[in-house]
């Protein structure tokens, strides 16, 4: 393949680490407003991203996932809350998949395809039946 343009690859896992630590919530809130940042830095390089988003962060700022959608950007699953993969089972990552798409198709994301298992949980040592799972959910890849 011959292209005229350089190429690379870039993206973002759209999370906010506050939920996972203890009195979180006493933290100033930056989800947007670092999101922003990274909007402007990929238009100013005319430039296009993946942005795996937890169905939380989709449940709290619709309108953050409407203006990356907008942009020209991709929208993929990286869970409903950022749990590792480990701790389910198929049923019930199923089930997280389902809510994290639920989420994300109400906040304005088009066609998803891809997947990022939270924390590199998704390894050949205990989860490779993720796998058949989001082959069931007809993911086209896994960014895990």
């Amino acid at each position: 393949m011959t292209t005229s343009q350089n190429v690379f690859l870039f993206s973002i896992d759209l999370e906010d680490v506050r939920d996972n630590v203890v009195n979180g919530d006493k933290y100033k809130d930056r989800v947007v407003e670092n999101t922003v940042l990274f909007l402007n830095w990929l238009k100013k390089y005319k430039s296009r991203s993946t942005f795996f988003v937890v169905g939380k962060i989709a449940e709290r700022y619709p309108d953050l996932i409407k203006q990356i959608v907008d942009e020209g950007h991709e929208i993929a699953c990286h869970s409903y809350c950022h749990y590792t993969v480990n701790t389910f089972n198929k049923t019930t990552f199923a089930e997280d998949l389902n809510k994290n798409l639920d989420a994300l198709y109400k906040a304005g994301a088009k066609k998803i395809s891809g997947f990022r298992a939270p924390i590199f949980s998704l390894t050949e040592d205990s989860s490779l039946w993720a796998y058949d799972v989001l082959k069931d959910k007809e993911f086209r890849y896994s960014s895990s």
